[in-house]
């Protein structure tokens, strides 16, 4: 940390000189004007950029010989979520059809990142959409809705042995982690740059609690899918109508408490939250009962059955997650107030 002592002049106004090195990099001469922004904390920032323009953030990526398209299609997801708004994807060779498609199959499922240039040994590609015009809840509220579908279609499909209910449940699950995505590349950006959490009306304490919580979501999607797996390789009468049943009633209790938490969440309401955390005994009662009761199917049947059970399982713990974190983040006292109300 670079100390500076505060001067007086004039009588009535504070100075403090600037950084050399930084007046330098940023190119600023006498008499141009620096944007100053006092913090929630108290802390002062001072930048050079008056606009809020996002400033161009380059990854290059050099294909190595061999190199894996799930490899890639993960290096590139992690770039997209550091925040880099252009990636250039070079190899001292051809770039493979198959790495091309992975390339087009990741461009496809983010938002905002186009190709705008390909040639044969590199692709550039560059982010189109501005990340910090999105609110956080638009794209948590969209996660949320998608992921209430893909629950609801797989109960229903468990239930009446509807198949074509469970088609696309797999499929909407990319539109749950492209969400996710830009949750976590929104995030980057505010880390990396406090002005950012300003120009998206926030602070870094919520776009955090965002974070976790949408995480907490898009696992309850991932449980989804899981579930419409399972009720895709049941075969007809494979599990007794009464026993589909009870499974079916534990999912419609699962999709409750999961309901009731995001709704907790958006309202702040810690008592609501505290209630679907004395909930989930119930539903635990349930289950122990459901996987008791599938013991006398065929060993395949008692199989696909405790998957199942077992992600309605899972789905109420992640609901009981959700509710702890309104909880934790409704008892961290704001920057006017020191009390909570429970």
């Amino acid at each position: 940390m670079d100390i500076r002592r505060v001067q007086m002049t004039g009588g009535s106004s504070y100075v403090l000189t600037l950084p050399k090195d930084w007046v330098t990099s940023l190119n600023i001469r006498k008499n141009d004007p620096v944007g100053v922004m006092i913090q929630a904390d108290g802390d002062l920032m001072i930048t050079g950029n008056l606009t809020g323009d996002l400033p161009p953030r380059t990854r290059v990526v050099n294909i190595e010989q061999g190199m894996d398209s799930q490899m890639l299609f993960r290096i590139l997801v992690g770039i997209y979520i550091a925040g880099y708004n252009i990636i250039e994807i070079r190899s001292k060779d051809r770039i493979q059809g198959t790495l091309r498609r992975t390339i087009r199959a990741f461009s496809d499922q983010v938002i905002g990142l186009e190709p705008v240039e390909e040639e044969e040994t590199v692709i550039i590609l560059r982010d189109l959409f501005n990340p910090l015009d999105m609110p956080l809840e638009t794209s948590f509220r969209r996660m949320y809705a998608v992921t209430t579908g893909m629950l609801t279609d797989s109960a229903e499909g468990l239930k009446s042995g509807d198949l074509a209910r469970i088609q696309d449940v797999e499929f909407r699950d990319r539109d749950v982690d492209r969400l996710f995505w830009l949750i976590s590349r929104q995030t980057s950006m505010i880390l990396q740059s406090p002005r950012n959490a300003e120009r998206m009306k926030t602070t870094i304490s919520e776009v955090l609690h965002y974070l976790q919580t949408g995480r907490i979501v898009e696992r309850v999607a991932d449980h989804a899918v899981l579930i419409s797996r399972s009720v895709g390789m049941i075969g007809s009468g494979a599990i007794a109508e009464e026993v589909r049943f009870m499974i079916s009633r534990a999912m419609s209790e699962a999709d409750k408490l999961f309901e009731q938490s995001v709704s907790a969440f958006f309202s702040h309401d810690m008592k609501k939250a505290n209630r679907v955390l004395g909930s989930a005994s119930p539903l635990e009662q349930s289950l122990h009962q459901i996987n008791q009761d599938i013991l006398a199917l065929p060993t395949d049947s008692v199989m696909i059955a405790r998957k199942i059970t077992d992600s309605i399982r899972r789905i109420g713990e992640y609901s009981g997650d959700i509710a702890e974190r309104v909880i934790d983040f409704g008892v961290v006292p704001d920057a006017d107030s020191d009390s909570s109300s429970a």
